[in-house]
């Protein structure tokens, strides 16, 4: 009976989310990121909300704010540019023109990646980034309807 219950746990453990995580190295952050922001399940919970809804004012305000937002969501850009060292330069675009630039630090610890906060971006002391296949995701963020990650655009 031992035998089983320490195989079972230690089969919990490799399968555990928290195994699909990578090893984060400061090799593997170095570089030009750009940061994702998939509002895909908000827009789709106001579109939802604007069929059920009843009134025809009601349907037509939900839907131009789920069309706003998606224009909107597209035409932002925002990269990050990880230096050796922990330098960190974050720069935002928006409708082609790059409208901020801010310096900021980063750092690595206990297989996570932390950004410290400047006056545009600011993350919660809980917020973290892990590296999954090869794909940086925000975790800690209480937020279910919005998956925030980035990919490495500089390679």
């Amino acid at each position: 009976m031992k035998k089983i219950t320490l195989l079972l746990t230690m089969a919990a453990l490799a399968l555990s989310p928290a195994q699909a995580q990578e090893r984060m190295t400061e090799n593997d952050i170095v570089g030009s990121w750009k940061m994702i922001i998939d509002l895909d399940q908000v827009i789709e919970e106001i579109e939802e909300e604007a069929d059920e809804s009843e009134t025809l004012l009601a349907q037509v305000i939900l839907e131009s704010v789920s069309g706003i937002v998606e224009g909107v969501m597209d035409n932002i850009d925002i990269y990050m540019d990880f230096e050796r060292g922990g330098d960190l330069t974050i720069l935002a675009e928006a409708f082609d023109d790059i409208d901020d630039e801010e310096e900021s630090e980063w750092y690595i610890k206990y297989n996570r990646l932390y950004i410290e906060d400047v006056d545009s971006f600011d993350s919660d002391d809980d917020d973290y980034w892990v590296l999954k296949d090869g794909v940086l995701y925000l975790e800690g963020d209480d937020d279910d309807d919005v998956t925030i990650y980035m990919i490495r655009v500089d390679d």
